[in-house]
């Protein structure tokens, strides 16, 4: 039970999509839904009124890894700042994530930083614990162009379990996303982490009107397919994804926002 256990915690993608994403390509340091869990801090600063959202994601069909998270963002004058938490496995190997984004516009440049700790519990183990930083800056020239840039670990910290250590990656992303407002978008995004051949994703999204929006994307991580569809009103709003690999299966994931009126 414990190499199983163990087995699990070493094949478990600690650095998860979020709900927003996966019928996306797997585009995420673009992917600033406020419900889910955005790789780009700077994203944080889009967010122009309080927001509470939750998603899940299960990968692969597995509940003993489905993820859960949940998001609070509060937009100030000085800034916006987002809290975040989430959990992911089953009682063998599970991962706690939990910290706090910041976000500010200056000018045509978002710019972000955040802080997460992390907690892995193993059965029958002592806990695993870690923290690590995020940064992130978009330049939008324009209302159609988004070039966004995002690292995440760049202290290279690992996940330390008594005197062992499990070794988390540092990851960067550069992605450049193109709008039509209120019609459709394309984006792209290289994604990279030590250790690891770079990724590229590639999605499309589509706004025919009445607050639907639908997507699609491919990602060369196991030529990886995704379509996702949404629905958005003022005070609240809704996504779904799937997306299949070819030698993992389907994944499934769903998010929920809501924007109440607030002073």
């Amino acid at each position: 039970m414990f190499r199983l256990a163990t087995t699990l915690a070493e094949g478990q993608r600690v650095w998860a999509r979020d709900a927003g994403a996966i019928g996306s390509g797997g585009i995420v340091s673009t992917s600033f839904y406020c419900a889910s869990d955005g790789t780009n801090p700077s994203g944080v600063a889009q967010t122009e009124r309080l927001t509470v959202g939750a998603g899940v994601v299960v990968p692969y069909g597995l509940a003993e890894l489905a993820e859960t998270r949940g998001t609070v963002a509060i937009p100030t004058k000085l800034c916006c700042v987002a809290v975040k938490i989430g959990t992911s496995g089953g009682e063998w190997s599970r991962f706690t994530t939990f910290g706090a984004e910041i976000g500010r516009q200056i000018g045509k440049v978002d710019i972000g930083m955040g802080y997460h700790g992390m907690i892995h519990k193993l059965r029958y183990s002592d806990n695993g614990k870690t923290s690590y930083s995020t940064i992130g800056a978009t330049y939008r020239p324009n209302g159609n162009l988004a070039i966004g840039v995002a690292i995440r670990n760049i202290e290279k910290r690992v996940l330390t379990r008594g005197e062992r250590g499990m070794r988390i990656g540092t990851t960067a992303w550069a992605s450049v996303v193109w709008n039509a407002p209120k019609i459709f978008s394309i984006g792209a995004e290289m994604e990279k982490e030590t250790g690891r051949d770079a990724a590229m994703h590639v999605g499309l999204a589509l706004a025919p009107g009445g607050g639907l929006r639908f997507t699609t994307g491919f990602s060369t991580t196991g030529t990886e397919l995704g379509a996702g569809i949404g629905y958005e009103r003022e005070t609240w709003g809704i996504r779904a994804g799937i997306c299949h690999h070819q030698h993992l299966g389907m994944s499934g994931g769903a998010a929920l926002a809501f924007h109440p009126h607030w002073p």
